[in-house]
């Protein structure tokens, strides 16, 4: 791959073959040895009106049951 210039911005092509979709979105970290690793990004249920009553607590059973302290759950 090869890092080109479109515009004022650089673009570094992805091949089909790789699976992403047009307009998928990603983040990126750029390593100290100069590494680029590419991570999509999910939706956010904070601004998706699909979970707007969504209730984010964990159940009970999620819930470690040694308990340190006087915690009552």
């Amino acid at each position: 791959m090869k890092v080109r210039r479109v515009g004022k911005e650089l673009v570094l092509q992805v091949p089909a073959s790789f699976g992403v979709q047009v307009g998928q979105e990603f983040s990126v970290r750029v390593l100290d040895d100069g590494s680029l690793i590419y991570h999509p990004v999910g939706p956010n249920i904070f601004e998706d009106r699909t979970h707007k009553n969504a209730d984010l607590r964990p159940s009970k059973d999620e819930l470690p049951t040694d308990v340190v302290g006087r915690e009552e759950i």
